[in-house]
């Protein structure tokens, strides 16, 4: 899927952003996908 450029800076500025990647990383490792 796509989404607009500001759409996607405004999520990397967000403050959930380190979390939320974290858990994501920690999952995906863990589903090894």
């Amino acid at each position: 899927a796509t989404c607009p450029l500001a759409a996607i800076e405004g999520l990397l500025r967000h403050p959930m952003t380190n979390s939320g990647l974290e858990k994501f990383l920690a999952d995906h490792a863990r589903l090894n996908v």
